[in-house]
C-alpha cells in the first residue's frame, strides 16, 4: 500500500495482529468504531448497573468528545442507543443501550472470544505471558502524551 510505511519487521508485526483483532462484523449494519463504542456501553453498563456519560465512554476508550458524538449520533439514528437526561443532574446526559444492540454486542463477543480461545488452545503457556506483556504495553503508552487529542475514529 504505502511503500516503506511499515519501517521493520516489528512494527509489520504489530500490525498485522491489531488487524487481525479488531472488530471485524460480517453481517451488521456496524462499523468497528461503532461496535467498539457499543462494547464499551454495555461493559460500562453491565459494572456499575447505571449507563455512562459521553464523558466517560470518551475517556475509556481514549478519544475525544469530538470523536465520540457523530459515532453516538449514528449508534442513536440505527436504534442502537438511547439518551436520557440524568435524574440526578438534568445538565448530563446518559447513553442507555437498547436491546437490538445487546444482540449485535453479543454476536460481535463471540467473534472475539473465538480469537481468544484460538490463542489459548495454540499458544498454551505462552499465552499467559502474552498477555502480562500486553498489560505492561497498555500501562506503559496509557501514561504517554497524547499528540493528537482529536482523533477520527478508533
Amino acid at each position: 500500500m504505502f511503500n516503506g510505511f511499515h519501517k521493520d519487521k516489528d512494527t509489520e508485526t504489530i500490525h498485522r495482529f491489531m488487524h487481525h483483532f479488531k472488530p471485524r462484523p460480517r453481517q451488521s449494519d456496524l462499523r468497528p468504531s461503532e461496535i467498539m463504542v457499543l462494547m464499551m456501553i454495555a461493559r460500562t453498563t453491565e459494572q456499575n448497573k447505571s449507563s455512562p456519560f459521553p464523558s466517560q465512554i470518551s475517556k475509556a476508550l481514549n478519544l475525544s468528545r469530538p470523536a465520540i458524538t457523530p459515532i453516538l449520533n449514528q449508534l442513536e439514528k440505527m436504534g442502537y442507543i438511547i439518551r436520557q437526561f440524568d435524574p440526578i443532574d438534568r445538565r448530563k446526559t446518559r447513553i442507555v443501550i437498547q436491546a437490538k444492540a445487546m444482540d449485535a454486542f453479543m454476536a460481535n463477543c463471540s467473534m472475539y472470544q473465538k480469537q481468544i480461545d484460538l490463542l489459548k488452545d495454540q499458544m498454551k503457556e505462552d499465552f499467559d505471558m502474552m498477555l502480562i506483556l500486553m498489560e505492561k504495553a497498555n500501562t506503559l503508552l496509557s501514561n504517554q502524551p497524547k499528540e493528537n487529542t482529536d482523533e477520527e475514529s478508533i
